[in-house]
């Protein structure tokens, strides 16, 4: 439990560094030089050079479109906003073409018989979280050519699955030093189920592949 709760401190840590070099090094450094060409085209309007200025706010618009792009993609990890525009199942079923296009080897399918209003709003962003990660795993790691996602009820509860047909784990990440890899995403996906008083299990095989499941109390 030790190295466990180790792990998870280092991959929020990492995050947080990660989220900190974003803010500085691209929105830090995109307001800067909005900024300053905005002070350069107010001195040129000040001289009457109205062709110059122009120029220089047309490009700071641009500027300023891209920037707001940036800060809605860092947003958007945060909490993914299709969340609030469609709800969890509508968005892990566009997740999964998303994956299917994007990987074109894959064969992604979703099941689910579980309605929105069925799912707490305080574990729907965990929970595509959850369901993100393991299948960025399964894309990244696993060698897989068929993934299927599932989102069930479960004795009183609410049950997620990732099925892979993958070459398995040789060892369980979370009891290994392979926890600094591949494991670090393990961790934080145990940590969100946990957090809510779920429960986190992995069944794998070299020759049937994958199961990753989460449970959520309701």
């Amino acid at each position: 439990m030790h190295a466990c709760h180790t792990y998870l401190l280092m991959g929020q840590q990492k995050e947080r560094h990660r989220l900190a070099a974003e803010l500085h090094d691209g929105l830090g450094q995109a307001l800067t030089l909005i900024k300053l060409m905005n002070e350069d085209a107010l001195m040129r309007l000040r001289r009457g050079e109205i062709a110059d200025a122009t120029i220089l706010l047309d490009v700071a618009v641009l500027r300023i479109r891209e920037t707001i792009g940036e800060v809605r993609q860092i947003c958007g990890e945060l909490k993914p906003p299709m969340l609030d525009r469609l709800g969890l199942p509508a968005a892990l079923a566009s997740l999964c073409r998303r994956i299917e296009r994007d990987a074109s080897q894959l064969s992604v399918e979703f099941n689910c018989d579980v309605d929105d209003n069925e799912i707490p709003e305080h574990l729907k962003a965990d929970m595509f979280r959850v369901a993100q990660e393991a299948l960025h795993n399964v894309v990244k790691h696993a060698q897989a050519t068929e993934i299927t996602l599932g989102l069930q009820h479960d004795a009183g509860g609410l049950l997620l699955t990732i099925d892979d047909n993958g070459v398995g784990y040789e060892r369980h990440p979370l009891a290994t030093d392979d926890a600094r890899t591949a494991g670090l995403g393990l961790i934080g996906m145990q940590h969100r189920i946990e957090s809510h008083g779920g429960t986190f299990g992995i069944q794998s095989s070299a020759t049937t592949g994958t199961r990753v499941s989460a449970t959520w109390p309701l």
